[in-house]
């Protein structure tokens, strides 16, 4: 085999390597993308929802002047169902939006007595609405809750 042969059959060989490589990384991309635009699109309808949602008025047909602090409120767990689902949809992209910043957020509106109550009140009826949907976030708030209550009793002191 000549030098011109062996320069040739290496250039050969890192060329297929190259194109290798190409053709993984443009895999790897799409994968990434694809997770993305479901993140994308399940973003915009939820915001078109959270719209609609506010509209809808007292779904239980009573006439409560309360109502629009209750929906705010509820909108508040809405939102927050939307930032723990989001890194279910894209892990290797969102995965770590909850644990490393989100999940401490909504713990800290748990906190807060009256938004509790509301999430107790959409989670009680568990086959219609918010209820027939979110029951592993909420399960994933009140554990997170407990495990925030056991590691600082101060900041909760006993009912």
């Amino acid at each position: 085999m000549t030098v011109v042969e062996v320069v040739a059959a290496a250039s050969g060989g890192l060329s297929a390597l190259t194109a290798l490589v190409a053709v993984a990384v443009a895999v790897r991309s799409d994968r990434r993308s694809r997770e993305i635009a479901r993140v994308a699109i399940f973003l915009n309808l939820r915001d078109g929802f959270r719209d609609i949602y506010r509209e809808l008025g007292d779904l239980r047909g009573a006439d409560d002047p309360g109502a629009p602090l209750r929906l705010a409120r509820e909108s508040y767990w809405h939102h927050a169902f939307d930032e723990w689902f989001v890194p279910q949809l894209a892990p290797r992209e969102c995965g770590d939006l909850w644990s490393g910043l989100f999940r401490t957020m909504v713990v800290s509106g748990y906190g807060h007595a009256p938004l509790r109550q509301v999430l107790d009140d959409l989670m009680a009826e568990p086959d219609k609405g918010f209820g027939a949907y979110a029951g592993a976030f909420a399960d994933e708030v009140r554990k997170v809750a407990a495990e925030h209550a056991r590691r600082f009793p101060a900041d909760h002191p006993p009912a």
